[in-house]
């Protein structure tokens, strides 16, 4: 038999001489060496019986390939055989990629803004009691997302002092998530010529920005924003601002910057009240999107090649849809990467337990301990779960493929010849 590995693939070019008759080894037909990775590896022939012979050029070819793995050797494709590299070799890089750009910190990034005057404090109105009313009913009407309401009385709280920073800053937020797009920017320019370390103004400007969008605009407002003092009711806005600051900092590729705004709206939102997670706008967030932001920060730490750091992204992002499985497959195969290799096994494990044993899932399983260099583990799992299914004619094949793995090739025959025997039917498919 001649075997020859290629890129991405394996060729068994042909087979040589006929199979002969009957069951079990033929070693007085001798064997012959295959070159492939680390050393030659003795292929025994086999003498089965002709409906077999594709099942046994299959586990052959898997031989081949996982002859070129080390043990222990995740770390890149000259360590991994094709079959494996496929699994768990370096992700390609985007055509766009420029690894300064993507290592540059926020602090780095070009046309840092300075930070915002403070107001003076000595300069603010004192408001008659109605206005503060009036301030009081839009913050009640705001926290009940009585948009409208609460801008009439925002309104009138103006008309009592014009230069009511706080009105002026209610009212551009209210108007933002009431989609008044114009009136958020004017009352939030006119709070900023009041108190230019308004926060929340610059979140806004940020936003609208950001829609539009005026990118270098945006990324303008959300660093100034982060400039800004929090005030008591600023919590929630810096951590939208890490959020969307993340999001278009991944977008124009900074890829470290971004993984740092998405790591600090993490801890942020980890800290804030129960009340600041009524906001209607961060509530959404996190309801709905902590699984994108993990996988974004895994994209971009697995593009700055820290798998380490993706992985334990993932594993976040796994913790919001247990039962995605491409994610799940994703996280192994990330831990891989990071040299993670007991928790990979572990992960893969449980993946066959929530899976039932899918097929795919149990390959992967069996992938995972050929990289650790531990195929034995591999039979042993396959042992337990032939045993639960043994008239499983699928994991019977990959059982026998975890003995060639294991370079136990009696082993592998014997148990293609009992599953044909169990099972002749299966030999026609």
């Amino acid at each position: 038999m001649t075997v020859r590995a290629q890129p991405q693939s394996l060729r068994i070019d042909r087979l040589e001489g006929g199979l002969p008759k009957g069951w079990g080894w033929a070693e007085a037909h001798g064997s012959q060496p295959v070159g492939l990775g680390a050393g030659p590896i003795r292929v025994w022939r086999w003498a089965v019986s002709p409906p077999w012979t594709s099942v046994l050029v299959g586990l052959l070819g898997a031989l081949a390939l996982v002859g070129g793995c080390t043990a222990g050797g995740p770390g890149g494709p000259a360590g991994l055989s094709a079959q494996d590299a496929r699994l768990f070799g370096p992700l390609a890089l985007p055509a766009d990629f420029d690894r300064q750009r993507a290592e540059q910190p926020l602090s780095q990034i070009p046309d840092d803004p300075p930070a915002p005057a403070k107001p003076d404090a000595a300069r603010a109105p004192e408001l008659p009691r109605q206005a503060l009313r009036c301030l009081e009913d839009a913050r009640r009407l705001f926290d009940e997302q009585s948009w409208a309401e609460a801008i009439r009385e925002l309104e009138k709280a103006l008309r009592y002092n014009a230069s009511n920073a706080q009105a002026h800053r209610l009212l551009a937020l209210a108007c933002l998530l009431s989609g008044r797009d114009s009136q958020a920017r004017l009352f939030a320019q006119r709070a900023l010529e009041i108190d230019p370390a308004s926060l929340a103004c610059h979140y806004v400007l940020a936003r609208l920005a950001d829609k539009v969008p005026q990118t270098d605009e945006a990324l303008s407002r959300y660093r100034i924003a982060l400039k800004c003092p929090v005030g008591q009711d600023d919590a929630p806005y810096r951590e939208l601002t890490h959020y969307h600051l993340g999001i278009l900092l991944e977008q124009e590729r900074y890829y470290r910057a971004a993984a740092e705004q998405l790591e600090a709206f993490e801890a942020g939102v980890s800290a804030l009240s129960p009340a600041h997670h009524k906001h209607p706008e961060l509530a959404n967030i996190l309801q709905g999107q902590r699984g994108m932001v993990a996988l974004r920060m895994a994209r971009a730490y697995a593009l700055l090649g820290n798998a380490g750091a993706s992985a334990d992204a993932l594993g976040k992002a796994v913790s919001h849809a247990p039962g995605d499985a491409d994610l799940r497959r994703d996280y192994i195969a990330m831990l891989v990467r990071a040299r993670r290799l007991d928790q990979a096994a572990r992960e893969a494990e449980r993946f066959v337990r929530d899976s039932g044993a899918d097929r795919a899932a149990v390959e992967l399983l069996l992938a995972v301990h050929r990289v650790s260099g531990h195929p034995e583990r591999g039979v042993a799992a396959m042992k337990q779960m032939v045993a639960q299914k043994p008239d499983d004619v699928g994991l019977g094949l990959l059982y026998a493929e975890a003995l060639v793995s294991a370079r136990r090739y009696t082993e592998a025959v014997q148990t293609l010849n009992e599953l044909l025997a169990r099972h002749p039917e299966a030999a026609a498919r």
